[in-house]
């Protein structure tokens, strides 16, 4: 696909060893393509890990956080393996089809995740496999992607959380984890480059065209969405992140239960992820947030809000600091906390989730 999207304008970067498209020239202006009609982009750097056998259903509730017995089959919903602490380790999203799951996810916890679930097969009758490279991957994302997925495939999506069954074995996941409505499409390698050109030209008809990682970065920014490697990783206890659509609480034991529930029934958490507006120069990932002379947090991810017109962050804070309008500097710049999403109302990544 890089001559294809070469052919468009694309201009790459590499992530986790990847080349992905960066942009296709402007990266502001596809991100308010998705906020306005919509915008497909290539996922084909994401991870896809298989889960098969009569105990695939029986490994993953015991060692991941979410329920996915009570998830139907043709079903989606965002999961994450913790360490005992409740800290996280790898993110996904999990999709439950007839005969086997599907895990989604960022490469940085692709081996890691294959690694982890292989520990515990051999008490169970499950196998993993790495199949990233069976799938293509596409995502589109904005008030126009059920309409161009729909002209594209001759398909109705359904709701978030659900996956609709495509011509010739493509999987359409309704996602609404940045804040706008998607769908994440799992083409069979073969299909891919006949489905990106079909869903381009349906696109092209309704103000919805190509977009690349930067745009959807900066939309996940905006809609206060952690992702692993950047604002979470494993010194992260992952309520601290906001992820609660990854957790289910009522399922019974599983690996990090107990710090997890313990947080969420005495309210013992002293640091979350919460957005700031940057008041000055833009700050950069890793800086200092200060009140006065006292440190009250640390900078993970900056991108330009082209909804708001400003610089936005997302930080980790203490308590002290959660109330949105509370002043505080970035090296000495002034920065304002705000509340999560920057813009539009939260909404479950997969689902509603389970939490």
């Amino acid at each position: 696909m890089q001559e294809t999207h070469a052919a468009l304008g694309g201009r790459f970067m590499e992530l986790d060893g990847r080349q992905v498209v960066a942009d296709y020239g402007d990266p502001v202006e596809e991100h308010r393509r998705m906020r306005e009609t919509g915008g497909i982009i290539d996922r084909g750097y994401r991870a896809v890990i298989s889960v098969t056998g009569p105990d695939r259903e029986a490994l993953l509730q015991s060692m991941t956080t979410n329920d996915v017995v009570k998830t139907p089959v043709d079903g989606a919903v965002h999961d994450a393996i913790c360490t005992t602490h409740g800290k996280v380790q790898s993110l996904f999203l999990a999709l439950k089809l007839e005969d086997r799951f599907l895990l989604d996810m960022d490469p940085a916890v692709g081996a890691f995740t294959k690694q982890f679930l292989d520990k515990y097969t051999i008490i169970r009758e499950a196998a993993t496999a790495d199949v990233t490279v069976e799938w293509g991957r596409i995502g589109v994302y904005g008030p126009l992607a059920s309409d161009t997925v729909t002209a594209a495939l001759g398909i109705q999506g359904g709701n978030p959380g659900t996956i609709t069954h495509g011509p010739d074995g493509v999987l359409v996941v309704a996602n609404a984890e940045f804040g706008v409505p998607g769908f994440e499409l799992f083409v069979p390698l073969g299909e891919l480059a006949r489905r990106w050109g079909d869903l381009l030209a349906a696109g092209e008809q309704r103000g919805v065209g190509p977009i690349g990682f930067s745009a959807l970065e900066s939309l996940r920014i905006e809609s206060g969405r952690a992702r692993y490697g950047v604002e979470v990783d494993d010194s992260v206890i992952l309520l601290e992140a906001g992820l609660t659509d990854s957790v289910a609480f009522d399922k019974g034991c599983f690996v990090g239960q107990e710090t997890l529930s313990r947080v969420v029934f005495r309210g013992q958490l002293s640091r979350r992820l919460c957005g700031l507006v940057a008041g000055g120069r833009a700050p950069q990932p890793g800086a200092v947030v200060t009140d006065g002379d006292m440190q009250v947090g640390t900078v993970k991810s900056v991108a330009y809000s082209p909804m708001l017109n400003a610089v936005v962050a997302l930080a980790f804070l203490k308590r002290s600091h959660w109330e949105p309008g509370t002043p505080v500097s970035v090296e000495g710049e002034p920065a304002e906390v705000a509340a999560l999403p920057f813009v539009g109302e939260r909404v479950g990544a997969a689902g509603e989730g389970a939490a």
